[in-house]
């Protein structure tokens, strides 16, 4: 399984259509959500970026039970103090500063740089713009986020990675997305797995593919 953030925001978003879809209450919806997002944190060994998705998630879940407004940045100092709270040493993992860094860096900076780019891409179609401006936006906020830090670890700044995310992002959430469906469904049916695994298969070669070029 991917240990990846990205994956308890999908893992809540399929669990929110599949409980509204059977007609339970918002709050058992919510309660549901959070006991099913535990479970994953847990079995994926608590790494730094689930953990901190999983305690963002709680924090909006109990805001909107409590019928409270979501304040994102709030929500990511909570996960980052109950994570150090838990173990201090968290403050000097590489993976603690690059996952926390890169949700900062997003929240601070991808509104101001994506009404820079909406501007310059006005002839693109409207789906287009606004496809290319916020992947733009969002790449560019993470690297001057991150680049110190990258610089540091890996002695790497990698200014190709902008552009490259316009064709990586759509290609690796769309094999995340469809690869946890399969997963979930092929615990009980394993002939959605060889149904699917050419498709997938076919997904990661084109993802493959594109970061080697």
């Amino acid at each position: 399984m991917v240990i990846s953030g990205f994956n308890v925001g999908l893992m809540a978003v399929l669990l929110e259509l599949f409980l509204r879809m059977i007609g339970a209450p918002l709050r058992l919806r919510l309660v549901i959500s959070g006991a099913c997002l535990l479970g994953y944190c847990v079995l994926t060994g608590m790494q730094a970026p689930v953990t901190r998705a999983t305690i963002m998630a709680w924090v909006v879940l109990g805001a909107l039970g409590l019928d409270r407004v979501i304040h994102w940045p709030n929500a990511l100092a909570v996960a980052a103090l109950v994570i150090l709270w838990l173990n201090p040493f968290q403050l000097f993992d590489p993976g603690f500063q690059l996952s926390f860094g890169a949700v900062a860096s997003l929240l601070l900076f991808t509104t101001r740089f994506r009404a820079v780019c909406e501007p310059l891409l006005r002839s693109l179609p409207s789906w287009l713009q606004r496809y290319v401006a916020l992947s733009l936006a969002s790449t560019v906020a993470v690297w001057v986020g991150l680049w110190p830090l990258l610089a540091w670890y890996f002695h790497l700044v990698s200014l190709v990675s902008v552009l490259a995310n316009l064709l990586l992002v759509p290609l690796v959430s769309l094999l995340v997305g469809v690869g946890t469906v399969v997963w979930l469904l092929g615990a009980a049916l394993e002939s959605v797995v060889r149904w699917a695994r050419p498709g997938l298969a076919v997904l990661v070669d084109l993802t493959v593919g594109c970061v080697q070029w």
